[in-house]
């Protein structure tokens, strides 16, 4: 019997309007998925979100949580590529930036995007930047000494995909030094922010490393996010108008799921 995970869509009336809050009811794991950002353990076990254009999925046991993200959409690919993404964790099950990783921006090679398959494998990514509550500055490590969060990450012409594991409990091995105790946590997705040209510059803004011809690589990002640029960065894909846009910010509240819904 296949098992889904369900969505239920809760509408709070505010003094600004109404906001509309996602609740994921997770389902329980029993040691199925690796995180090697593979999409293999996640078969008939996401959901698409429309506004935010990308899939979701969410997994628990007693020990951990495990996240899934995979998005198609060209423009996303190329802004998550460059400009990296934050998870935010909430214990407390709001949208607090307390706890939460940051996977960094990688500049991309001229025509990395434009065809042909190409891995991203999770060595390819060097280091992540860890937040812990009453930290004021993130805690950098490698991804090959990361230890209770995993990561992993791939990427072909078609798919950017972002697989993660963040422990539940308090331990020695996990980071955040917490214990989370309700049945919801929060979960906030945030891409980073292209960064903007210099207006008082002619020259195009450049970032990143040069080409066999010794020419700059115009990538137009930084890791807290703004948006870099020159024509040439523009041509290879920047958001244009009546296009969706290529940034995320998206805030979901997760519903744990406990060893008595297992099947």
């Amino acid at each position: 019997m296949k098992k889904y995970i369900s969505i239920v869509i809760l509408v709070t009336a505010l003094f600004t309007g109404c906001t509309t809050v996602i609740l994921v009811r997770s389902l329980w794991d029993n040691n199925s998925i690796t995180i090697d950002g593979d999409e293999k353990d996640w078969k008939d076990r996401t959901f698409y979100l429309s506004e935010q254009n990308i899939s979701l999925g969410v997994r628990n046991d007693q020990e951990d949580f495990y996240l899934f993200m995979k998005v198609s959409d060209r423009g996303q690919m190329r802004h998550l590529r460059a400009a990296g993404l934050t998870i935010w964790l909430d214990p407390s099950g709001d949208n607090g930036k307390e706890y939460g990783i940051r996977i960094p921006g990688k500049p991309m090679r001229p025509g990395e995007m434009s065809g042909g398959d190409f891995e991203m494998m999770p060595n390819d990514m060097n280091d992540i930047e860890i937040f812990t509550k009453g930290k004021k500055e993130p805690l950098l490590v490698p991804v090959a000494q990361l230890k209770g969060i995993q990561f992993a990450s791939s990427r072909t012409s078609e798919s950017l995909i972002f697989e993660c594991k963040f422990p539940l409990k308090d331990n020695t091995d996990n980071p955040f030094q917490w214990n989370v105790t309700s049945n919801e946590i929060g979960v906030t997705l945030v891409s980073g922010k292209m960064k903007q040209p210099n207006k008082e510059s002619t020259e195009p803004a450049f970032e990143g490393s040069q080409d066999e011809g010794g020419k700059r690589t115009p990538i137009g990002m930084d890791q807290n996010g703004e948006r870099g640029g020159g024509r040439r960065g523009r041509d290879r894909g920047d958001f244009k108008q009546g296009e969706k846009k290529s940034d995320l910010d998206f805030w979901f509240k997760v519903h744990l799921a406990e060893l008595k819904n297992k099947k």
